[in-house]
């Protein structure tokens, strides 16, 4: 398509438009495009669809100040709700995390209270086959037994015993209950005796273990 030269003609009707028109067919010929509205003229009409619609014809609406206003106003009304949206999005994701985090908490600690009240069943029968090393017979055999399935029992439900004797002294799942000195092949800072075992529920601490500390 050869250049067009676009005239826009405002104003209304008359014999100073037409002549203006005339002028200017006679000057340019077929390459001027006058333009007045939604109409437009052109010496030889011969523009195709597709050359009208990428050319705008229209006449810029006049400035509303009233309308402007309305617009911002518009503008900033969907700027705070769309602020909200986000708010209330990122509200949600933090709910739905903590609801997580209780689950697995729940289905890992759901027994931490009955866990810590079997804890001194598991002491005693402790003690008892201490007393008891020395002797046989079925009944220690049924302690021993007994024992074994209350260990495994608390296995599977995540507790697991704190060994304690020979390692270093950790204050966050040992409790020092006395000093002593250093025996042969101890080391400084590390537990000498056990005296009462610690216990864990996954990686929680449910009793930590009483021990006696070697003396730096």
């Amino acid at each position: 398509m050869a250049d067009i030269l676009v005239v826009g003609i405002a104003g209304g009707s008359g014999g100073g438009k037409t002549t203006l028109t005339n002028n200017l067919v006679d000057r340019f010929g077929d390459k001027v495009c006058i333009v007045h509205h939604d109409n437009y003229y052109r010496a030889h009409d011969d523009l195709t669809y597709e050359e009208r619609a990428r050319l705008n014809y229209d006449e810029p609406e006049a400035f509303d100040p009233e309308m402007a206003v309305a617009l911002q106003e518009a503008q900033a009304k969907a700027a705070e709700s769309y602020d909200l949206y986000v708010r209330a999005c990122a509200e949600m994701e933090n709910i739905r995390r903590r609801c997580a985090e209780d689950v697995v908490k729940a289905q890992k600690f759901g027994v931490e209270k009955f866990a810590k009240n079997l804890l001194p069943v598991v002491d005693s029968l402790e003690k008892a086959l201490e007393s008891a090393k020395d002797e046989t017979g079925p009944l220690k055999e049924g302690m021993e037994v007994t024992y074994k399935q209350l260990i495994h029992a608390l296995d599977l439900s995540g507790m697991t015993p704190i060994n304690a004797k020979g390692e270093k002294f950790d204050p966050a799942v040992h409790q020092a209950i006395v000093m002593v000195p250093a025996a042969e092949g101890q080391l400084p800072g590390t537990v000498a005796a056990v005296f009462q075992t610690g216990w864990k529920i996954h990686e929680r601490v449910l009793r930590p273990a009483m021990v006696s500390v070697v003396q730096g």
